[in-house]
C-alpha cells in the first residue's frame, strides 16, 4: 500500500496525514480527559408521617401526585433526570422514588438524586396553610440502591 492518499480514498483512509502546521491554537478543553456519564437508576423507599386531623388517605395521594409533578417539573429543566417515577403505599404513608440520574459516578448520582427528591418535597410545600403536614420519619439513613428497569 502506498503511503500517499490518492483523492478519492482519502474519504475511505484509515489515517490521513497530518498537516504539516497547526491551523490554530488548541482548546484546552480538547486536552482535558473527559469523564464519562452514564445513567444511574436509584430508588429510595420513604416513610411519612403526620399528626395532623386532616390526614387521611385521599390528603397523601394528592401529596404524593404534588411530587410527582415536582419531580417531572425538575425532570423538564434537567437532561440529567431521567424517568422519574413513584409509587406510594397511602395507608402506610411510604413513598418509592426512582429515578435515573446522569452522572460519572454511583456517589455523586446518589447525591443528586437526593437533591432532587429534597427539591421535589420542598416544592410540594408539605407544610402549606390547609394541608396535612408530612415529614420523613427519623430513619438514621435512609436506603438507597441501584435498580435494574427490571426490579422498577
Amino acid at each position: 500500500m502506498s503511503a500517499e492518499v490518492q483523492e478519492d480514498d482519502a474519504e475511505h483512509s484509515v489515517r490521513p496525514e497530518l498537516p504539516e502546521k497547526p491551523t490554530g491554537p488548541v482548546d484546552p478543553g480538547d486536552l482535558l480527559v473527559k469523564e464519562r456519564l452514564m445513567i444511574h437508576y436509584l430508588r429510595m423507599d420513604a416513610k411519612f408521617s403526620s399528626d395532623d386531623p386532616a390526614d387521611s388517605e385521599d390528603a397523601f395521594d394528592v401529596f404524593t401526585d404534588r411530587v410527582f409533578d415536582e419531580l417531572l417539573n425538575l425532570q423538564a429543566l434537567d437532561v440529567g433526570i431521567v424517568e422519574p417515577d413513584l409509587t406510594a403505599g397511602l395507608a402506610a404513608r411510604r413513598i418509592s422514588f426512582l429515578m435515573g440520574i446522569e452522572a460519572s459516578t454511583q456517589d455523586d448520582a446518589i447525591k443528586l438524586f437526593l437533591a432532587n427528591v429534597q427539591c421535589a418535597l420542598h416544592a410540594a410545600e408539605c407544610n402549606t396553610e390547609g394541608f396535612p403536614r408530612y415529614e420523613p420519619t427519623l430513619d438514621a439513613k435512609p436506603s438507597i440502591r441501584r435498580i435494574e428497569a427490571a426490579d422498577a
